[in-house]
């Protein structure tokens, strides 16, 4: 089988290069203690990096901490991974966690990007959860609104009927 070192594509025999990015497939993958995204040395001390909540900022930190080869682990917050699950994303994000000797140059990557994004004039991902947060709040006004014309309704029904209950 090949593969493409790249995406970690495996393609049948015959194929000379990579579809989805142009490099050229190889026999066989290396083995890459970064590719399962935890931090491979027993001895190893997970230290808390940061919590992001935008699904588009999780995956590019993601993506920016495994090419530069730092091992990480992240874990959803709170029930963030049952609601991954029913909802498509969550509302409490993920922390990512990297080895104690890895912090200050993940930190240091971060910090950079991030600074290079402002500096580009590229702004940066919209806040999605502010957008959630928003339109649940409009939606939950909507039900109270509702809620609240159901029962005025219900209550100008119930005096009309004891009205007439009252004249027989």
């Amino acid at each position: 089988m090949a593969w493409c070192p790249n995406c970690k594509t495996e393609y049948r025999e015959g194929i000379i290069n990579c579809s989805d990015c142009g490099a050229k497939l190889i026999s066989k993958l290396p083995k890459n203690k970064a590719d399962n995204n935890c931090v491979p040395e027993t001895n190893a001390e997970p230290v808390f990096l940061i919590s992001v909540t935008d699904e588009v900022r999780i995956n590019l930190l993601m993506d920016l901490l495994r090419n530069s080869g730092i091992p990480f682990i992240t874990r959803d917050r709170e029930c963030g991974a049952y609601l991954k699950i029913a909802m498509g994303s969550s509302i409490y994000g993920t922390e990512f966690y990297v080895d104690k000797n890895s912090v200050d140059r993940a930190k240091e990557l971060i910090d950079a990007y991030f600074a290079e994004q402002e500096n580009s004039g590229k702004s940066e991902p919209p806040n999605r959860r502010d957008h959630k947060e928003t339109s649940v709040l409009k939606t939950v006004k909507k039900i109270l609104i509702i809620g609240g014309l159901l029962l005025a309704a219900a209550s100008v029904i119930y005096g009309i009927i004891e009205n007439i209950s009252r004249l027989r």
